[in-house]
């Protein structure tokens, strides 16, 4: 993790547990199946098997009634099954294995993701599936590895690294050859409400935010169809211009990422027909992008506190 990576993980990254717990699982292949996790100070450390099953997936906290507390599910090999449900109180970390498609958090929960899988099945009964749904009132830091395209944002999702969307599914419409690009899944689709803050990692192509939803690039350098911005260092743009206009900004960690601003939501046509435009952002989004200093440079933590600000509205 670069310097910048690790004092923005310090302001913004969401603590572990302090516990102690009261109840500590180590799932493995042999292990009963746990499909309930409800009582307070639990922690689960999947290690191998598989927690869940699509037909009767994991929930994980209260949902109703007085919250859990201190719940935390450490993900280290081994799956969680897809459509689990992560309600108050819960956090999940994934550090290696899989946590699988539909994978949903409910306010006052929380996903960290440092390595591992989200995602997995991108397809089911002939439509395209969420990776993973952050709730209004949740959140979502992914640190590194690998975040399935889908992903659908109404609370708060920040990237550092890691990957998300970046082999966007094409599903097919029609029984022709080849005829598998008439439309592709969004890398990540910012809701009414979402904020979506990306510091660095690989973003994949059709990223959409919504009316109401707000995303905020933190950059080393940017510009807009060719011209640079001319930020000085800590200073914010907010991006009016659509119409297909192109944004190319150099992150925080040293990635590129390349947008496409259109609003129209219309679709582009390809070879075999219709395609869904490269990105969608609304003009009732809000886009902005902020110049960072950077990685190792003196005026790096001071920037921190900034940035930590810069999270939301």
């Amino acid at each position: 993790m670069s310097l910048l990576a690790f004092g923005l993980s310090a302001q913004l990254g969401a603590a572990a547990w302090a516990g102690p717990f009261t109840a500590v699982i180590d799932h493995t292949e042999s292990s009963p199946a746990l499909l309930r996790i409800e009582r307070d100070h639990t922690q689960v450390n999947v290690l191998g098997g598989v927690l869940g099953d699509p037909f009767n997936p994991l929930r994980a906290g209260r949902d109703g009634g007085t919250p859990s507390t201190g719940i935390e599910i450490n993900v280290l090999g081994g799956v969680v099954a897809a459509w689990s449900e992560h309600h108050a109180g819960v956090r999940v970390n994934v550090r290696s294995g899989t946590l699988e498609t539909g994978a949903s958090f409910g306010a006052g929960s929380s996903l960290s993701v440092h390595g591992g899988w989200v995602g997995g099945l991108p397809i089911a009964a002939g439509t395209l599936q969420p990776s993973v749904v952050i709730g209004a009132g949740a959140r979502a830091d992914v640190h590194g590895g690998s975040v399935d395209a889908g992903a659908q944002v109404w609370g708060e999702l920040n990237v550092f690294g890691g990957s998300l969307g970046a082999d966007p599914i094409g599903l097919p419409t029609g029984l022709a050859p080849f005829d598998v690009e008439t439309r592709y899944q969004d890398s990540i689709r910012v809701r009414h409400g979402g904020v979506v803050n990306v510091y660095g990692g690989l973003i994949g192509q059709h990223l959409r935010a919504d009316d109401g939803a707000e995303v905020n690039l933190f950059v080393l350098s940017a510009s807009l169809d060719g011209a640079a911005l001319g930020l000085g260092l800590g200073g914010t743009r907010t991006i009016d211009l659509r119409g297909g206009a192109a944004l190319d900004v150099v992150l925080a960690d040293g990635s590129r990422l390349g947008l496409v601003l259109d609003e129209t939501g219309l679709p582009l046509i390809g070879p075999t027909g219709p395609v869904q435009a490269p990105d969608y952002v609304s003009s009732g989004a809000l886009l902005t992008v902020t110049l960072v200093p950077a990685p190792g440079s003196a005026a790096l933590l001071g920037m921190c506190g900034l940035l930590a600000a810069r999270r939301r509205r």
